[in-house]
């Protein structure tokens, strides 16, 4: 007797248990998941029972920190028929950057937050020879916003060498410069000249040094002839009559005696 009285017990324990299951697989609360400030909004319902089960979170960018609940009421203890409303926190990413020449020395590094331009370096430059030059043709990829660590590595385009020529004057006056590649002739001016004087003419007479291939910088200073002007003859004799003295006279020069042919004297003359 004993023992049917702890069966029906037990069974009642168990029957009771079992709609207390029932009534709670029934009740249900409602979620809303914000991924990405409004932009991207999901609505789920659950079991009381059961919980919430938190989705995964994730945006470019960006690593996910929390679901933070920016509602009323505590999602982990729901009450049927609630509606929670949850949001994803996220901290955006930092990335690291290098900018190198082409012997991978770092030009310039740093870091910045994704979306962000990394600081390429202003001056880029590669050593050359006497025979070549090398020009900086930008990077081997584009220098974009971050979206991740990136290493950016200097093209350079190569060419002759290039060094500057000048044509000089007599007293040093810039006659004509240009700029010339290694291994080219330098186009020499064909007009030079030298002003004459009241004495010397003056005739172009080449350079102090030949005109070469160009290996380097370069200045070529022009040479004169000078020529006795024929003009100067001239001028000298004149210089000459100029710095004689004339005499000064010493004697006196007594005048001219006229003699005065007067009236009387022809009256005179007739008596006769």
């Amino acid at each position: 007797m004993k023992n049917l009285k702890i069966k029906k017990l037990l069974f009642l324990i168990v029957f009771g248990f079992a709609i207390l299951l029932v009534g709670c697989e029934g009740k249900t609360f409602t979620v809303s998941f914000d991924y990405d400030n409004g932009q991207q909004v999901e609505t789920k319902t659950f079991n009381v029972k059961s919980g919430v089960e938190y989705p995964e979170a994730t945006k470019e960018g960006y690593t996910f920190v929390e679901w933070k609940n920016v509602g009323k009421g505590d999602v982990n203890a729901p009450q049927e028929g609630a509606t929670y409303s949850l949001k994803a926190i996220y901290k955006i990413n930092e990335y690291t950057y290098k900018f190198v020449n082409d012997d991978d020395t770092v030009l310039m590094e740093g870091k910045a937050s994704y979306g962000e331009m990394p600081v390429a370096p202003t001056e880029v430059t590669k050593v050359g020879t006497a025979e070549k030059a090398y020009v900086f043709a930008g990077w081997d990829k584009a220098v974009t916003a971050l979206k991740e660590d990136v290493i950016y590595k200097a093209t350079y385009r190569e060419e002759n060498a290039k060094y500057k020529i000048r044509f000089v004057n007599y007293d040093d006056s810039l006659i004509k410069e240009q700029t010339v590649a290694y291994g080219e002739m330098p186009s020499a001016p064909t007009t030079v000249l030298k002003a004459s004087t009241d004495e010397f003419k003056y005739t172009f007479d080449g350079w102090d040094k030949e005109v070469a291939i160009v290996t380097g910088d370069a200045t070529y200073k022009a040479k004169f002839i000078a020529e006795k002007n024929s003009n100067s003859y001239l001028s000298s004799f004149f210089m000459m009559k100029k710095s004689r003295a004339i005499p000064a006279m010493t004697a006196a020069v007594d005048p001219i005696r006229i003699p005065i042919i007067t009236h009387s004297f022809f009256v005179e003359r007739f008596k006769k």
